[in-house]
């Protein structure tokens, strides 16, 4: 019987299982970010300043980058809420750059121009990555808020 993992080097704890049979695994890269500090418009990479969560420190809140540490299957997310008066509000997920064959998934919202109303991009994506590739949120058009951290997440994680 085996309760504990450890990795050969420093003999840190890679996983464990509890005696209900949980699996926890410590070392998982993981990050959440949010933005504190400005609405952005397009075209412009939308950086989260702030990362409450950060498993291992792959996410950069100077650049809004995940660095995949290692190769694998990851899941990143965002929810991100609109400025009003905005017609077309295109926010992307991307790998290394912007170049459009390197945009992962395009999440548009439209509030018809109402200035009394708001819309929330929503991003979810399963993909298999390389070391060292670095994911992020781009602005394509639009603007989208960046005052208050329940209104703009971004996250992922290694799922294996």
């Amino acid at each position: 019987k085996v309760s504990e993992i450890q990795d050969p080097t420093n003999g840190n704890s890679a996983l464990t299982v509890d005696t209900a049979g949980r699996v926890l695994m410590p070392a998982r890269p993981a990050f959440r970010a949010h933005k504190t500090n400005a609405a952005v418009s397009g075209p412009n990479d939308y950086i989260p300043n702030v990362a409450p969560l950060n498993l291992g420190g792959h996410y950069s809140t100077t650049t809004g980058r995940f660095t995949c540490p290692i190769a694998g299957v990851y899941v990143f997310y965002a929810n991100v809420l609109t400025m009003t008066n905005q017609i077309e509000n295109d926010l992307g997920l991307y790998v290394n750059n912007t170049d459009s064959a390197n945009r992962l998934v395009r999440s548009r919202v439209d509030n018809g121009g109402n200035t009394n109303a708001y819309a929330t991009a929503n991003i979810h994506f399963v993909g298999s990555f390389s070391v060292s590739d670095e994911v992020f949120l781009h602005v394509i058009q639009g603007t989208f808020f960046g005052t208050d951290g329940s209104w703009a997440q971004f996250g992922g994680y290694l799922l294996g």
